[in-house]
């Protein structure tokens, strides 16, 4: 069974008052890549919010299995990409890095190249865009904050 994205360009048409179709197939072409930082408090959890969410539009979704500043466990690996097929299975999670990847979201505190980075912090997150210092974490991340 197909995934249904009629709704998601309906309202993305709409919001940036472009025709559905063209906006579809741009969408489509959009390679997004996810990183992490695994040994971070709350990170795979987070991760799993991440690729879940992301996972309802209808891009190419990546996840660099070098994570940021270890490997990302095969374990996890395995669950995010059985998540990503519960949502849609003709859309994979692909697992490595796309040539030139369109956006690139990361989940740690760790440097990086990423357009946005985020990480929980107690209840909350703690977000940068690139180029800005990662402000310091004051409490482990909850699952409150990985959600």
């Amino acid at each position: 069974m197909s995934t249904d994205y009629s709704r998601t360009i309906r309202l993305a048409s709409r919001a940036s008052d472009q025709e559905p179709t063209a906006l579809e197939s741009r969408i489509q072409a959009t390679d997004v890549l996810v990183s992490i930082d695994p040994d971070e408090p709350a990170a795979t959890l987070t991760v799993e919010v991440v690729v879940a969410n992301l996972r309802r539009l209808p891009v190419r979704l990546w996840l660099d299995p070098r994570g940021g500043r270890a490997r990302v466990d095969p374990k996890l690996l395995e669950r995010l990409q059985s998540l990503a097929a519960g949502i849609d299975p003709d859309r994979e999670l692909r697992v490595g890095r796309p040539s030139d990847p369109t956006v690139h979201v990361h989940v740690g505190t760790g440097a990086t190249s990423a357009a946005a980075s985020g990480a929980p912090d107690g209840h909350g997150t703690r977000i940068r865009p690139h180029g800005s210092h990662f402000p310091r974490t004051l409490a482990p991340g909850t699952g409150l904050g990985a959600a």
